[in-house]
């Protein structure tokens, strides 16, 4: 299996796995902002923002490509879709796949739309130590041994120890996908770091 990261289009790093990974999770609750710790708390927030949220269960791009400058478009292998696009200052996040299970998204805390990246909104979290996060629950997250692509739009005003931008869990068989404090992407799954990106 190979994993790869692509930083503004271009191939940033990738890794070939010793051994098939399972790309799946028993609890199948996707976290945004925040890492589930397994017992249901959460960490590692994030203080900054986030547009343009997809999951798709195929390899979108193989080699080097232009990025969107316009919102993506579901398709039938678009399994969750966040444009964020609504009322400034709303907490109401929408997933706008056509295909399989629309997702019920719950915002906790202070996450908020603010002015956009792309389109007419954005995700704002609050940052460090608070609980603002979003979470959506689907059996569509567990990609199994197949391809699937994760992608989004971020910005931090401020880097430290750890920040996740999305995750099932770090245990078990999940996912976690975050920007440690040197810039750099990482990619943890099954509660081992599998590949860094450049800052």
């Amino acid at each position: 299996d190979t994993l790869k990261i692509y930083l503004d289009g271009v191939e940033d790093n990738s890794n070939t796995a010793s051994s098939s990974i399972a790309w799946t999770n028993q609890d199948v609750v996707l976290w945004i902002g925040a890492q589930d710790t397994g017992s249901g708390a959460t960490r590692f927030f994030s203080g900054g923002y986030m547009d343009e949220i997809r999951l798709s269960n195929v390899a979108r791009y193989t080699a080097d490509f232009t990025p969107s400058t316009t919102a993506f478009t579901a398709d039938s292998n678009t399994k969750l879709l966040i444009h964020s696009n609504t009322t400034m200052g709303s907490t109401t996040f929408t997933d706008s796949a056509t295909t399989g299970t629309t997702h019920s998204i719950t915002a906790n805390g202070a996450v908020k739309h603010v002015a956009p990246k792309i389109g007419t909104g954005m995700l704002a979290l609050a940052g460090t130590v608070t609980d603002d996060y979003l979470s959506a629950s689907s059996s569509e997250f567990g990609f199994g041994t197949g391809d699937f692509t994760v992608e989004y739009w971020s910005y931090y005003p401020s880097l430290y120890n750890y920040i996740t931008n999305l995750s099932t869990t770090r245990s078990a068989t999940g996912f976690n996908v975050g920007t440690n404090g040197a810039g750099e992407v990482v990619w943890y799954a099954n509660g081992s770091r599998i590949l860094v990106g450049a800052a």
